[in-house]
């Protein structure tokens, strides 16, 4: 059995949002590898943080702790060779 190389490496990946006195743990201590022929799906709870770790893996937030490789290289904000497709429509939501 061949493993794929890795594509995206996540080791103890944490964010947390802070506005006035009040701070959110949105994820905490997410570690996982994916391949480049690896499928995953994310699935939790409403609020459970699903939403934070694909716009930490897109490059749109930056982790609190931990850190995010993609192709060996840190990931320090958006890239071309990843995408992000929401559930909403965003741009042009009468186009279904």
């Amino acid at each position: 059995m061949s493993t794929s190389p890795e594509l995206i490496n996540i080791d103890r990946v944490a964010k947390r949002y802070s506005a006035n006195s009040t701070s959110v743990e949105a994820v905490r201590n997410v570690s996982f590898t994916l391949g480049e022929t690896n499928s995953v799906a994310l699935v939790g709870p409403s609020g459970c943080g699903k939403s934070t770790l694909l716009l930490l893996l897109a490059g749109l937030e930056q982790t609190t702790r931990g850190k995010i490789l993609f192709q060996g290289k840190p990931l320090t904000g958006p890239s071309r060779e990843i995408a992000l497709v929401l559930q909403e429509y965003g741009l042009f939501p009468w186009k279904t």
